[in-house]
């Protein structure tokens, strides 16, 4: 089997199931890039994509422009443990994304954010920081 490093799906309108389906495949274990922006992707497929620690190289997550609506699960994002090489988080345009700001902000110490697009860096000291 082919080993992809990158996995592009930006605007397929997968949603939750498509999400649930990728979040539990086991494959993909050279994985640093995941594109899952304009997905329609809710709570519950964010959930799943987070729990997988089959991808424990990836460096770059792309949530942006998703129905994510529970702070909870931008929460849990944030502060995954299991994906230590991640170092670019975008979560942007999500519903939830502005309600979890002061949480995120008191747990990952934010140094400064923007309301109208959250872009996070997760940089390797595992802060987070509003990326322009």
């Amino acid at each position: 089997m082919e080993e992809y490093k990158k996995l592009e799906l930006a605007s397929n309108k997968i949603g939750d199931i498509g999400a649930i389906e990728i979040g539990k495949s086991m494959i993909w274990v050279n994985l640093e890039v995941l594109d899952l922006s304009g997905n329609e992707i809710g709570d519950e497929g964010a959930r799943t994509l987070d729990g997988n620690n089959t991808w424990e190289k990836l460096t770059k997550l792309d949530y942006s422009s998703n129905k994510v609506t529970d702070k909870k699960t931008v929460i849990f994002v944030c502060s995954n443990g299991i994906w230590k090489d991640l170092e670019y988080l975008f979560l942007g345009y999500n519903p939830a994304v502005l309600e979890a700001t002061d949480a995120i902000e008191a747990i990952e110490g934010i140094t400064s954010k923007n309301p109208e697009e959250l872009t996070f860096t997760i940089l390797r000291s595992r802060k987070l920081c509003f990326n322009t």
